[in-house]
């Protein structure tokens, strides 16, 4: 007798096998270990839009193309440098901000499971920490097609002081690689097709890092006092890469939902260049910056 499979089941049985693997290697490794990539080292951010907002301190009042909501625009418009205290220094730096600064970062493993973030912009340090996690997964849609489904991270605070960068939850999402739509790593031989013809896609690769933070202090989306609360949360995903000219690069997108001062979520884009060493290096305080 010989069994064929549906196209439906057959995704079905992949999907599920591709779970398994997922499984299997984050028990079989740490996250440092899972990394397929070297993130280490110094990167720095390549300023190509919004340049007079992060390049200079923008004209008081200026929020354009910022979802503030009325209170958020109130307290925008309150904003007065001349009454600044040395302990709001720091404002413009947190986490909600701290990317867009121009700057370079320095990253490194500080145990298999906490990824060190340092910028040299305000001297801040994160620690972005793997917890174990559920990673995003394949699945199969209403009409059996294979599907990613974005994996979330449950976001613990702990009772510690609040401080500028807060506490940040970081999982690799395995993400879809284009480029092997035809492959399969269950199928050695490169088996392209289902028994019905049907294209499989490959289980992906770790390349995509999500972090999720919140138990912040409330700080300066940019340097003209244009607030986030410390209700806010922090969404990011890095997404690393390597150019046709071996240049190594990656872009951060960052989600800031802020219940008290935006009306709807303010995303960014932000692009980062691998440099050869920290030759270039250059810490400054917050109130030196």
């Amino acid at each position: 007798m010989t069994w064929r499979l549906s196209a439906p089941l057959w995704r079905a049985v992949l999907v599920a096998a591709m779970g398994v693997q997922v499984v299997a290697l984050a028990a079989q490794s740490t996250p440092r270990e899972q990394a397929r990539l070297d993130i280490t080292g110094y990167w720095v951010s390549i300023v190509t839009e919004d340049w007079h907002e992060r390049m200079m301190t923008p004209r008081h009042g200026d929020y354009a193309s910022l979802p503030l909501n009325d209170t958020g625009k109130r307290a925008a418009d309150a904003w007065d440098p001349a009454k600044a205290t040395p302990a709001e220094a720091c404002k413009p730096f947190g986490v909600a901000a701290i990317m867009r600064v121009p700057g370079r970062v320095h990253l490194t493993w500080e145990s298999p499971s906490i990824l060190k973030v340092e910028t040299d912009a305000g001297l801040q340090t994160r620690r972005l920490v793997f917890d174990g996690s559920a990673p995003g997964r394949w699945r199969t849609n209403a009409r059996g097609e294979l599907a990613w489904e974005e994996g979330r991270p449950a976001v613990r605070t702990s009772a510690r002081p609040r401080d500028w960068q807060g506490q940040s939850v970081a999982r690799w999402d395995i993400a879809p690689d284009p480029a092997a739509v035809r492959t399969s790593l269950f199928f050695p031989g490169g088996v392209g097709t289902g028994p019905d013809g049907a294209g499989l896609v490959t289980p992906g690769r770790f390349g995509s890092l999500h972090v999720e933070t919140v138990g912040f202090r409330a700080g300066y989306l940019r340097r003209n006092g244009v607030p986030y609360s410390d209700q806010a949360r922090v969404t990011e995903d890095y997404d690393f890469r390597t150019e046709d000219d071996g240049t190594r690069w990656f872009t951060v997108t960052t989600v800031v939902d802020d219940p008290v001062y935006l009306a709807a979520p303010f995303v960014t884009s932000t692009d980062f260049r691998k440099e050869n060493d920290g030759s270039k290096w250059r810490p400054l305080s917050c109130a030196e910056y």
